[in-house]
């Protein structure tokens, strides 16, 4: 039986969605959530994971299914950095506040668009409920999250001169100022990410791996990229395999059948980058254990090392219903880590607050419907259930990359404000605002940051270690540092580090290495990295591992030592 305080929660819950807002001047067009100030930020959030399928003559809207908590934190982060910029020295010594309108993409380039053409076209401020939200119309957009939306986004943003910042997209083109003049970024390019992997790679010794991507802007080149700086560090690719972009398209179930055959095909490719979405990297894992066990195999013939990309190296939801050892290990890089008292703040504000007080958030009412939902939960316990949800669905890395977002243009603002007036409609202008982001200086916290001129700020990445203790998955153990600067690592816990270096015993290459004595016999139309070793005749010699051929000598034939790292891999 459910409580009568249960039914008493969900009645308000629907009372208060079926009111959509109450409170005047919070609804904003399409926008799931929103406040009113001097100065209005858009956020784009891919709040719902899909869009469902549909008759395309249909003339409803698209429904998006699927609400994802990761999405939904990421807003709340956008909302708190706004609440907390307005209690501050910067805003407050002008008297200027900033108002926000958060959309949600649902995952889809579309439904960004759509959201997109909803706060660029002219408000109908002929009066209702709307009328003192529509005459401030968007100074600036926060997002999107993945870059092919960012790329559509970008482009109609261009054409109104609206600044963007995106939080986590890194696709290389992107950095293109004659094509995406007014697109910043509070994260580098994929270009310094896939470095950062070639070092790794190349520092084990793992020379013969295999890639997993997703279809479409960010996942394509990320490709690009790690394929041309792996060759030039005498990396090769095994395999490559590329899934559809969308989970609710009908070639991905053929898609990952064919990557867990291509796995299973080439055993001697024990790593594999993986620039992949999380849920995607979720259906592959599952299927890769299937395929194992279908076949007789234990799950331990489907574990490799696995090298994440920002795009998932932080997403534990990836893990299912599956063990860490039945995946193998993981070793992720994502953005540098800030400061979380902050959002943990807000979140704390959340939980001491009345349900009545989200009247003007809709995204988080279907969060509390969902949950309420799932069992027998009162008012406290259902706002406590919920906190603790939100707070394992919070990274510090995107976190940081969302409060730079804010922060910039909180103090591009400040500097337009503190020499004119900015309460009155029309008076600032978006081309103010994309100048004062790229001429200015911001800062957050102790430190002071500055859009380069490609408009990305590029702070290196840390390099984690995922690990399992006591049934716990724990996905944000930074091992190393990355400083793209010198293309080098800094190790930074004896303790994690140490289980990173265990991982060097783990072999991923085509052949082994040759001794000394013998020489590399490649043959034509193959990878370099696939060779025989041949010994050498008579009167010829190789004195280091690895080499392509013999040294003629007329000295007779001496034994040699060789003084190569202990961490160079060879039978």
């Amino acid at each position: 039986m459910v409580s009568v305080v249960a039914v008493f929660y969900s009645l308000l819950l629907c009372c208060i969605i079926l009111e959509g807002g109450g409170g005047a001047c919070v609804d904003a067009g399409l926008a799931g959530a929103a406040a009113p100030g001097d100065i209005t930020i858009a956020g784009i959030f891919p709040i719902h994971g899909a869009v469902a399928k549909q008759d395309i003559f249909s003339p409803q809207p698209q429904r998006c299914i699927r609400l994802d908590e990761t999405g939904l934190t990421r807003a709340l982060v956008m909302i708190s950095a706004v609440e907390a910029i307005n209690e501050s020295p910067v805003l407050n010594d002008i008297g200027v506040t900033l108002g926000y309108q958060i959309y949600d993409s649902c995952a889809d380039v579309s439904m960004a668009l759509r959201a997109t053409a909803d706060f660029t076209q002219p408000a109908d401020c002929s009066g209702g409920r709307n009328a003192c939200v529509c005459d401030q119309p968007v100074m600036v957009v926060v997002g999107a999250s993945h870059s092919e939306t960012s790329i559509a986004v970008a482009r109609q943003l261009t054409l109104k001169k609206i600044p963007q910042i995106s939080y986590s997209s890194t696709a290389v083109t992107l950095s293109d100022k004659t094509r995406f003049p007014t697109f910043m970024r509070t994260v580098p390019n994929d270009d310094y990410q896939t470095a950062a992997m070639v070092r790794l790679l190349g520092d084990y010794g793992w020379n013969w791996v295999g890639i997993i991507t997703t279809d479409g802007d960010y996942g394509l080149s990320a490709l690009n990229s790690f394929v041309s700086q792996a060759s030039e560090n005498g990396i090769c690719v095994a395999f490559k395999s590329i899934l559809p972009v969308s989970l609710t398209s009908q070639d991905l179930n053929s898609a990952l059948r064919e990557t867990v055959k291509t796995i299973s095909n080439n055993p001697k490719v024990n790593v594999i980058v993986s620039f992949s979405k999380a849920s995607h990297m979720k259906h592959l894992f599952q299927s890769l254990r299937e395929e194992a066990l279908g076949s007789g195999q234990t799950t331990e013939s489907a574990r490799r090392v696995w090298v994440a990309s920002d795009s998932w190296s932080s997403s534990n939801s990836v893990q299912g219903q599956l063990k860490l050892e039945d995946i193998g290990h993981i070793v992720g890089f994502t953005f540098k880590n800030g400061d979380l008292s902050s959002f943990r703040r807000y979140l704390s504000r959340l939980e001491d607050a009345s349900l009545d007080s989200i009247r003007n958030n809709s995204f988080l009412q279907e969060f509390y419907m969902q949950l309420n939902a799932s069992g027998d939960t009162g008012g406290t316990v259902l706002l406590s259930e919920a906190l603790k949800i939100l707070q394992k669905y919070t990274h510090a890395d995107t976190t940081l990359s969302i409060e730079m977002a804010v922060s910039a243009i909180a103090q591009a603002v400040a500097s337009i404000c503190s020499r004119k007036d900015c309460k009155t409609p029309g008076m600032v202008q978006p081309l103010e605002v994309l100048k004062a982001l790229l001429t200015h200086k911001f800062q957050l916290g102790e430190k002071v940051y500055k859009f380069d001129s490609n408009g990305d700020i590029n702070l290196g990445y840390d390099m984690n270690l995922w690990r399992s203790e006591n049934g716990i998955l724990h996905v944000d153990d930074v091992v190393a540092e990355y400083h793209p600067k010198n293309n080098s690592f800094t190790y930074t816990n004896h303790n994690t580090t140490k289980q990173l270096h265990s991982l060097r015993h783990i072999v991923s290459r085509c052949s082994n290495s040759c001794v000394p004595g013998e020489f590399k016999k490649t043959v034509e139309g193959q990878h370099t990295c696939c060779y025989e070793c041949i010994n050498c005749t008579e009167n010829y010699y190789s004195n280091a591992t690895g080499k392509m051929s013999s040294t003629h000598t007329r000295q007779p034939a001496v034994t040699f030592t060789p003084d190569w790292p202990l961490w160079t891999f060879s039978d």
